[in-house]
């Protein structure tokens, strides 16, 4: 097991090595796969870590770069010997059963949540937005793109909340906003290689 904890943290070393260097026009989740899949082939010693658990360093890497790109950690780095506390996560299959299907229920739950607060604060945004628009401000269309809807700083996971306006139908949300997005819309295509002329 401690041969397979040092061989995770060296699997995510040589993954951060890897994407580091690469240009970022070739970095996916996809070519650090097959990397990793290279690797585990060609070094004897990588091969001791399952391949489930060499998975579960690659996403668990791509989360932290997630997590850096929405502002809500730093960016991933190499992982220290002797400053890394020594663990591995390895996958275990569902197990049927009452502890499973509550699991299941806890994560739909969870999901469910999590789509309600990024919906809810979606909603939020794009109120004050039209009520900048009204005041005369001019709303720039990169500046909304850097904008995470999943913003947890106003919730209160252990508070009271009044559930007296649960029966309250809410009124019809409108999605229009008078931003124009085209240019955001011409800069990705043209980055994609869509927006050019065959």
């Amino acid at each position: 097991m401690d041969g397979q904890a040092h061989a995770a943290r060296t699997m995510w070393n040589l993954l951060h090595d890897w994407w580091t260097m690469l240009p970022r026009d070739k970095r996916s989740l996809a070519a650090a796969d097959a990397a990793i899949r290279q690797a585990r082939k060609e070094i004897d010693w990588l091969a001791h870590l399952p391949a489930q658990a060499a998975q579960a360093v690659l996403k668990t890497y791509f989360q932290a770069w997630k997590n850096c790109w929405e502002g809500r950690a730093a960016a991933p780095d190499f992982k220290a010997r002797f400053r890394t506390v020594m663990s591995m996560d390895i996958p275990q299959p569902d197990h049927r059963g009452p502890a499973g299907q509550r699991r299941a229920r806890a994560m739909k739950f969870n999901a469910l949540l999590t789509n309600a607060v990024i919906f809810h604060n979606a909603l939020d945004i794009a109120e004050i937005v039209r009520q900048l628009l009204e005041e005369g401000w001019e709303i720039d269309p990169e500046d909304l793109a850097h904008i995470s809807p999943y913003l947890t700083e106003h919730i209160n996971r252990f508070g009271e909340y009044s559930t007296h306006e649960l029966g309250i139908q809410p009124e019809a949300y409108d999605p229009k906003l008078d931003v124009d997005f085209t240019p955001l819309r011409e800069q990705d295509l043209t980055a994609t290689g869509l927006g050019q002329a065959a």
